[in-house]
């Protein structure tokens, strides 16, 4: 079997590149303008490569990874998201309860917004920076993230968290991850 730094298959630095496509997905739209409706619309989910898989929304990413050891999932998109996300999880033959790690790229609420429904449901743990962990609980944004519509992100939202630092979030993620 191979060993990996992500202990899911994956190399670190695969999930490194994953979490950064994972925050590119959206980018061509102009977050100011929040268009919440045409982000949500309807997405088939499809593989990407591998043992990834594409659960989001049309406009928002949302990234499954899957091993026999338990999922990851990167992003929680919208909290109305929610639904459409553990569909794809399921039209693709997976359980929502075998993810065992959400990875959230940044807290603002187009990617965080889902996560509070989406670890009641499957009970995994968070992984975020120290900064978006605190967020998470709190419902709130920092004052220089004050322009994301903190409203939206439900407060308790990481009630198990993993936080780490940019450098060194993979290794963590892979180390604390492990039931």
């Amino acid at each position: 079997m191979r060993k990996t730094a992500s202990g899911f298959g994956l190399p670190a630095s695969g999930l490194v590149m994953l979490m950064t496509a994972a925050n590119l997905v959206g980018a061509p739209l102009v977050a100011q303008q929040f268009p919440r409706a045409a982000w949500n619309e309807p997405q088939k989910p499809f593989k990407v490569f591998g043992n990834t898989y594409w659960v989001g929304t049309h406009g928002l990413g949302s990234l499954l990874i899957t091993s026999d050891a338990g999922h990851v999932l990167i992003d929680g998109a919208l909290p109305e998201s929610v639904p459409q996300i553990t569909g794809s999880i399921r039209t693709l033959g997976f359980k929502v309860e075998d993810v065992k790690l959400i990875v959230n790229s940044h807290v603002h609420f187009d990617h965080a917004g889902g996560i509070s429904e989406l670890q009641r449901l499957s009970g995994a743990r968070v992984a975020a920076s120290a900064s978006t962990a605190t967020a998470l609980m709190a419902g709130k944004l920092a004052a220089r993230d004050a322009g994301t519509a903190d409203a939206f992100i439900d407060p308790g939202a990481c009630k198990r968290y993993v936080a780490a630092g940019r450098q060194n979030l993979a290794a963590r993620v892979a180390k604390e991850a492990k039931p």
